[in-house]
């Protein structure tokens, strides 16, 4: 199966005005996940973003990659299950 590695940092605002202007800045807002869990071993969501340049190779493709996902240096191995709406906020 191929690969693919994007790049993302951390962001912390979330919210529909944190967003739109990540998204006036051609950032895409993500949530990864199962990755962190807290103190009662509850799954924590990881919220971060990418730039809209990092992931159309993945979106507009018929391959299915493996992600290696790259967040301020910490390394996620995955595999994309859900994109909501991906054309409405992007221009092809």
């Amino acid at each position: 199966m191929k690969s693919i590695e994007i790049k993302g940092s951390l962001r912390t605002e979330t919210g529909k005005k944190a967003t739109r202007e990540l998204r006036k800045d051609n950032g895409i807002p993500c949530v990864l996940y199962g990755t962190q869990k807290d103190e009662n071993g509850n799954q924590v969501a990881t919220h971060f973003t990418v730039p809209t340049e990092g992931l159309r190779n993945l979106v507009y493709t018929p391959h299915i990659y493996v992600v290696d996902l790259n967040i301020d240096g910490k390394i996620v191995n995955l595999s994309l299950i859900h994109i909501s709406e991906p054309t409405r906020h992007w221009a092809i």
